[in-house]
């Protein structure tokens, strides 16, 4: 793995190359290769929309209720 990180402590741009190596159910070995380059930019440019929720029923997420929803 391979990174560059900005002097704001970002990161910028990654290189990470990974080998997957296993044996079929008949004893054969195959071996799987993948390359992956990333990069980065634009942090903290996502200005988010507000949403409108007059008139629509809202039930607050509690800590602890992030494994799905509970009634």
């Amino acid at each position: 793995m391979n990174a560059d990180i900005t002097p704001a402590n970002e990161l910028q741009h990654q290189q990470l190359d990974l080998t997957f190596v296993g044996q079929d159910a008949q004893g054969a070995s195959h071996t799987l290769a993948a390359s992956v380059d990333v990069q980065l930019s634009a942090f903290n440019a996502t200005t988010p929309e507000s949403i409108d929720l007059s008139g629509k029923q809202v039930q607050q997420v509690k800590e602890g209720d992030e494994y799905g929803h509970r009634d």
